[in-house]
């Protein structure tokens, strides 16, 4: 089954310029337009030039919000791993224990991924060559993603004060 393609287009003009102080709207209309052709044609097959068409802007339009098509995919995958974040939260204080936590958090967890496929894909498996979402000092800090590392990074402490306390 074909997908249907996207037809949201502007042409660039003065028309589409948002008002002062409502830049915000820009950014995340960037954001949605990105995790739409990220899901649909996969994060390597969609450049800056053709967001920037699809959301009215000029190509360099878009780097006034990110620094880059990484940038904006980090930003997504972040936005993923904060609503995981949260659903995982909501079991905070229910555990006595690093074998609890996990009998809680595993359901969480693929409940969350079951009830928010696109955020799943996005964290988990769409990547560009030029993506890390683990911190580097390699890379360039606005290209990682630190957001998943703080959900895993909350997970592993768990299971190591599991193992220390002897759970």
């Amino acid at each position: 089954m074909a997908s249907k393609p996207i037809h949201k287009t502007f042409t660039v003009s003065l028309e589409h310029k948002k008002a002062r102080g409502l830049g915000f709207e820009r950014r995340n209309e960037i954001l949605a337009a990105a995790k739409a052709l990220f899901l649909k044609e996969g994060v390597e097959s969609v450049s800056t030039r053709k967001l920037a068409q699809l959301v009215g802007l000029s190509q360099t339009g878009i780097y006034v919000y990110f620094k880059s098509k990484q940038a904006i995919l980090v930003a997504l995958i972040d936005a993923s791993f904060r609503k995981l974040g949260a659903a995982l939260s909501a079991i905070d204080g229910k555990s006595t224990g690093a074998f609890r936590y996990l009998e809680l958090a595993i359901p969480v967890y693929i409940r969350w991924g079951l009830e928010n496929p696109d955020e799943y894909r996005l964290a988990f498996m769409l990547r560009d060559r030029g993506t890390s979402v683990a911190p580097s000092s390699a890379a360039d800090p606005s290209e990682q993603s630190f957001e998943g590392v703080k959900v895993f990074g909350k997970l592993e402490n768990v299971i190591v004060a599991g193992f220390a306390a002897g759970d």
